[in-house]
């Protein structure tokens, strides 16, 4: 993927990829989901 490309799943969810410099990449996911459940599964760190 090249600088500033972007990518879309074929579902109702969307990750991003942004290259902001060298050294640097935002990644922005958006949740095809009620908030609660999106941070609920966030806050559950698997060992």
């Amino acid at each position: 993927m090249g600088a500033n490309e972007k990518s879309d799943r074929t579902d109702n969810s969307r990750t991003t990829i942004e290259r902001e410099s060298e050294r640097e990449l935002v990644v922005t996911r958006t949740f095809n989901a009620p908030a609660r459940i999106v941070v609920k599964a966030g806050a559950i760190i698997p060992h």
